[in-house]
């Protein structure tokens, strides 16, 4: 619970001291969440160190969104953006299509290379309609290559 604690403090301590556009680094991250990441120890320590702050920064990420409508966008290697609200709906779409074109492609990968003589009629019949399921998501604009 004092994780959940920590990161709505975090979140306060956010939502006050930046605004739209402005970037909350790692370090930023590290200093304000209040859990301690271990830079050395038994593979166990550091791995649940990680899940304890991932957990922190999830909790801070959707309380800035939900509370104070700032949306984070990861920036590599520096941090998080807050996306200025005029970007807001562009960005969650355009990565809303690319998760879902790629849940696509992986579908498709694996109904596409089934081995077809093993199949019996109505497992024919069940892979065609995916098929034709898939091609519907694509015409949808959905998908894309």
């Amino acid at each position: 619970m004092s994780d959940l604690v920590n990161a709505m403090t975090a979140t306060e301590k956010a939502a006050a001291q930046f605004t739209y556009g402005d970037m909350i680094t790692h370090a930023w991250l590290k200093d304000n969440l209040g859990v301690d990441v271990p830079d050395y120890g038994s593979r166990e320590a550091i791995q649940q160190g990680q899940l304890d702050f991932l957990g922190a920064f999830e909790t801070l990420r959707y309380e800035l969104l939900t509370g104070y409508q700032m949306y984070l966008c990861s920036v590599r290697g520096v941090g998080y953006r807050i996306v200025h609200p005029t970007e807001q709906v562009g960005l969650a779409m355009d990565m809303l299509e690319k998760r879902v074109s790629a849940e696509i492609r992986k579908a498709s990968a694996a109904i596409d290379n089934v081995k077809m003589d093993m199949l019996e009629a109505d497992d024919i019949r069940r892979r065609d309609d995916a098929v034709a399921r898939l091609g519907s998501l694509s015409a949808l604009g959905l998908c894309k290559k």
